[in-house]
């Protein structure tokens, strides 16, 4: 079976689970739900997320590299589910202690080198599939090994 045949056979698997669970209008409500808590919630805190990154005066950043491997090598929906999800909570923390933040969507290899030796990031955050000697990029797998043979082309961040 052929990836698009798969994604279509998880689609309909679970809209029937779910169409089960709480029923074809329920579903409806759930939806309607879930957007009314997004507007009445997570926009007014995005906003202020927003409004907390113009009042940093520092020129010091936090890099975030949003990876796009997921489930397949390119999959380019799941960085900005990441960032809607992440978006207020790292601006916030990274704000409180004077970085701004900038995000980094289907972060590569070559991006992460790039900030690792770009001295306005001070603190950079990896956001994927990894293990503790490691992280998946959108192209390739990075490794501590990797870093460790590059480390004299860097400084050490604050």
């Amino acid at each position: 079976m052929d990836q698009d045949g798969l994604i279509a056979l998880m689609k309909n698997k679970l809209r029937k689970i779910l169409t089960k669970k709480y029923g074809k209008w329920s579903l409806i409500f759930l939806f309607f739900r879930v957007v009314k808590y997004f507007v009445i919630i997570y926009i007014p805190i995005a906003i202020l997320a927003i409004i907390s990154e113009s009042s940093v005066k520092s020129n010091k950043y936090a890099a975030i590299l949003l990876s796009a491997h997921a489930i397949t090598d390119y999959d380019y929906w799941a960085p900005p589910i990441a960032f809607l999800g992440s978006y207020p909570a790292w601006t916030f923390y990274f704000n409180s202690k004077s970085f701004k933040t900038d995000f980094i969507f289907s972060a590569t290899k070559k991006d992460f080198f790039k900030v690792l030796k770009d001295e306005k990031y001070q603190s950079i955050v990896l956001v994927g599939h990894g293990s503790f000697n490691s992280w998946r990029a959108t192209d390739s797998l990075i490794t501590n090994t990797e870093v460790n043979g590059f480390k004299d082309k860097f400084e050490k961040k604050d």
